[in-house]
């Protein structure tokens, strides 16, 4: 019951506003497509940087791919209900069932910062402030719970950050 309440809340200000709705959903998509070019800048920057490291080149893909894999098989494991499969009604309209925890988006946007990180502090650090946008917004949507969001923001770091130390 305490998560309705608090998903009522935080949504009301959008409740009925489809042009803020419309606004937010696009930043979202924006945010996402910016996230995944910048984690082929942080590849092609790996590819090609001297002297050329496999070992580097490997990890920045190996770990995002493993995180992906990894969250994956534990949303399958875990087929928690989404929130509005659960009763709530969604400020954006979702047809997937179960599979929420972790929020699989969360996770692959915190991977990407954390590996981001050893290439330029500056990108890690704008990446991870996309990764909580993009949480927040999937929780306003009514797409995922709190606690969804936060196990994919820690194994998203969690995953990446073996590329902290090549």
């Amino acid at each position: 019951m305490k998560y309705e309440l608090f998903y009522e809340k935080i949504s009301a200000p959008f409740r009925g506003r489809e042009k803020a709705i419309k606004a937010v959903s696009v930043t979202e998509t924006v945010l996402v497509l910016l996230v995944a070019i910048a984690f082929l800048g942080v590849c092609a920057r790996r590819a090609f940087s001297t002297p050329f490291s496999w070992v580097a080149l490997g990890l920045t893909v190996g770990c995002p791919a493993i995180c992906l894999a990894a969250v994956s098989l534990l949303r399958t494991c875990v087929k928690r209900k989404r929130p509005y499969e659960n009763g709530i009604i969604p400020l954006t309209a979702k047809n997937a069932s179960g599979n929420s925890f972790p929020s699989r988006h969360t996770a692959s946007a915190f991977v990407i910062a954390t590996v981001a990180i050893p290439v330029a502090v500056w990108l890690g650090v704008s990446l991870y402030a996309a990764a909580t946008l993009i949480a927040c917004i999937r929780l306003l949507f009514g797409h995922h719970y709190p606690t969804d969001l936060l196990a994919g923001a820690l194994l998203g770091v969690a995953f990446g950050l073996p590329t902290w130390w090549i």
